[in-house]
């Protein structure tokens, strides 16, 4: 579990090439493939995140609606 990000990175979380720490060498692309795929199965992904608390994602499946 980590430790949760400010508002400022939770709202960027999902775009493409968006690095929380680009000193670790990532590519951005993790949380936004992740939308993508869950969109093109009639979903959606949200993402809920506290300093000090941690962070959840939701994903909602909408096929059975």
């Amino acid at each position: 579990m980590g430790v949760g990000m400010e508002k400022q990175y939770a709202e960027k979380i999902f775009e493409l090439f968006h690095q929380l720490d680009p000193a670790k060498g990532g590519k951005g692309l993790g949380q936004a493939i992740v939308r993508r795929v869950v969109s093109r199965h009639n979903g959606s992904v949200t993402a809920d995140s506290s300093p000090g608390e941690g962070t959840v994602f939701r994903i909602w499946n909408f096929n059975n609606f």
